[in-house]
């Protein structure tokens, strides 16, 4: 309606799936191992939607010594990967909405892929809800990022877990100073 042309790929690595209808290019594959520069003919997307997938090494009391990016730590879930992939793929200005597993919000392992998204994108819409909205046993929010034009020094460990706590009506605490642990004061 605006007068731009807009080009829509959709990707998944389910072989069963046929073409969706309003998908000008559909590509039967992980995501994660696409070459997106040949794809995308070494442009940016101006939006990247995903639902990726899930997959936490806590559940099945797994760990392998794959993790999803090369510094999450043992127990970062598999759709931290997706995270730094959209963050790749988004053009400054443009937009990044993921399904995502509420586990990114304040886990540790999560921490280095939140300060990345942060440096280059501002989390500035989420949606949460306390109860399970889809058949996996998965407790979910729904992240949304503009990408900014220039980086942004991001220090420590973000947290995201105001997605949640603004929901339920926890207030904001602020930033608190330690010092040790409390195995240190035991």
């Amino acid at each position: 309606a605006a007068g731009h042309t807009v080009h829509t790929i959709g990707v998944d690595i389910d072989p069963t799936l046929t073409h969706p209808e309003g998908v000008d290019e559909f590509i039967c594959a992980d995501a994660l191992d696409i070459d997106w520069s040949t794809v995308l003919r070494g442009e940016c997307a101006d939006v990247v939607v995903g639902n990726p997938p899930f997959r936490s090494p806590l559940p099945r009391g797994q760990h392998t010594a794959s993790t999803p990016t090369a510094d999450t730590g043992p127990y970062g879930d598999l759709a931290l990967a997706f995270i730094d992939l959209s963050m790749t793929l988004v053009r400054p200005g443009g937009r990044v909405v993921l399904v995502l597993p509420t586990s990114v919000l304040a886990s540790r392992d999560a921490g280095r892929v939140r300060r990345r998204a942060e440096q280059r994108a501002v989390l500035d819409t989420w949606w949460w809800q306390p109860d399970r909205v889809f058949d996996a046993h998965v407790d979910v929010c729904v992240l949304g990022f503009t990408a900014g034009s220039v980086p942004r020094t991001v220090t420590g460990s973000p947290v995201w877990s105001h997605v949640v706590t603004s929901s339920v009506g926890v207030p904001d605490l602020g930033t608190f100073t330690v010092d040790g642990t409390v195995g240190d004061r035991c």
